[in-house]
């Protein structure tokens, strides 16, 4: 997912926020669902089906953004919205094994620093 996909979200936050007149800025806290492993992309494919089917632009955006389907891409998205100062990541896998899955998450997160 293309991180400015959030930020044009965070936008209309950012005006109410603005508004009220708060101080500072709200926390931007962006979701990421992903797959690891050797059948991650089928994996991630078909979960894009079933959640965004609905939709054909929901889902066309989810397919043709790089998929959060290894290790580097996993990091390239990492990166790319820490540079669009988004605070906060969640990510949800996509795959049955849920424990595997983060510890996977887990190593690949962890090799970063």
């Amino acid at each position: 997912t293309d991180p400015q996909i959030h930020l044009d979200r965070y936008a209309v936050v950012q005006q109410a926020w603005d508004a009220a007149g708060r101080a500072g800025r709200p926390r931007l806290v962006a979701a990421c669902n992903f797959a690891l492993g050797p059948d991650a992309e089928d994996a991630f494919v078909k979960h894009a089906h079933t959640y965004y089917g609905y939709d054909d632009a929901l889902l066309r955006d989810a397919l043709d953004s790089p998929t959060p389907t290894s290790p580097r891409r996993i990091l390239d998205f990492v990166a790319r919205c820490e540079d669009a100062g988004i605070d906060e990541l969640v990510f949800t896998t996509v795959t049955a094994d849920t424990m595997t899955a983060m510890r996977e998450l887990a190593d690949v997160l962890g090799d970063r620093r």
